[in-house]
């Protein structure tokens, strides 16, 4: 409940986020389930995926909520969310250890991620699971900058991004069966 607390926070300030990391962490168990993690992965994914925005509070309130399209500037300071996180967690004994998976949500197994720009050599499973997860959601939720996809659309989208290779094939077929959608 802490760590779900603490997800909410973040998005004290910005009401089109309200929701996302506990979304993310319902279709990481969902997804954890598919896949056969076993409890200890399941409960790091789980915890993960509610704390993997911490570092959201650290970006000016003014770009999350900027209604039209973001700049260069505005991405590297949307960027830099995931190595705040990091900070974040890194600093109580007790949330450190989900640094390797919260911190990597926007980490891509071919490098392209960021903030490190590592591969699937870096990533625990659990982070490809809340990798793709974070994906599909942020996919289906509207921001102020543009509309939400349709469910189907984000799926379609996700699978993309497996098959270009940049997100965990394994990873998007067990986050799409686990939001109900039918295995391809």
């Amino acid at each position: 409940r802490a760590l779900s607390a603490m997800g909410h926070f973040t998005y004290m300030s910005i009401p089109e986020f309200v929701g996302h990391s506990s979304g993310v962490a319902t279709t990481c168990l969902a997804a954890a389930q598919v896949l056969s993690f076993d409890s200890a992965e399941t409960l790091t994914v789980h915890r993960a995926a509610l704390v993997h925005d911490l570092g959201r509070a650290a970006v000016p309130v003014r770009i999350w909520s900027k209604r039209k399209s973001l700049t260069l500037d505005d991405w590297e300071q949307i960027r830099l969310h995931a190595y705040h996180t990091e900070r974040i967690l890194a600093q109580s004994p007790f949330l450190s250890d989900l640094v390797p998976v919260a911190g990597f949500h926007h980490e891509r197994v071919d490098g392209t991620g960021y903030h490190r720009g590592v591969g699937s050599s870096s990533m625990e499973r659990p982070a490809r699971v809340l990798a793709a997860a974070d994906a599909y959601h942020a996919m289906t939720e509207p921001r102020p900058h543009r509309p939400a996809l349709s469910r189907g659309a984000a799926a379609e989208v996700l699978a993309g991004e497996a098959k270009a290779g940049r997100l965990d094939p394994e990873a998007v077929a067990a986050v799409l069966e686990g939001s109900g959608h039918s295995a391809a």
